[in-house]
């Protein structure tokens, strides 16, 4: 079975460069964000998602993994 999955959030503080999210027994295929991305990495706990901008503080976006 196959699925997928996209999260909203904004940062609150800080502007935000990294994203780390729950990944426990996930397989990974793809990490699509509205905003750009640099890269992805996949742990066995955990998706860490790396912007090329960090986020500023109050700006709204999407991640789908």
């Amino acid at each position: 079975m196959a699925g997928g999955a996209t999260g909203t959030f904004k940062p609150i503080a800080r502007p935000c460069a990294e994203l780390k999210l729950d990944g426990v027994g996930l397989t990974v295929s793809s990490v699509t964000a509205t905003e750009k991305i640099l890269g992805y990495q996949v742990t066995d706990e955990k998706v860490i998602v790396t912007f090329v901008e960090p986020i500023p503080a109050d700006k709204e976006a999407s991640v789908t993994v």
